[in-house]
């Protein structure tokens, strides 16, 4: 995922996060979760994206869905805050 924009500011200014879940356990019911999280990268004209140089989420077969091999995929992108250029301080701010 990329921000691109005219006049981007340098750095960060969202992040990311990607999960799916296996189908429920048989016995036990948990679904099982894999999760990437990472910055949006913030580029000012769309020749600079590089789309081979990003976060890839590796999901095994297990955690796909019934006989079409289906996975859904949850994203969130939230607004870093001011002065805000890490995942630890974004999850101080959710916990709000």
């Amino acid at each position: 995922m990329s921000c691109v924009r005219a006049n981007a500011a340098a750095g960060p200014r969202y992040v990311c996060k990607v999960w799916t879940q296996a189908p429920p356990d048989a016995e036990t019911g948990v679904k099982d979760t894999i999760m990437m999280e990472a910055n949006v990268r913030s580029f000012s004209v769309p020749g600079e994206v590089a789309m081979d140089d990003g976060t890839v989420l590796c999901v095994p077969p297990r955690m796909l869905h019934g006989a079409s091999m289906e996975m859904p995929l949850h994203v969130r992108i939230d607004k870093l805050g001011a002065g805000t250029t890490n995942r630890s301080a974004i999850a101080a701010q959710t916990k709000k």
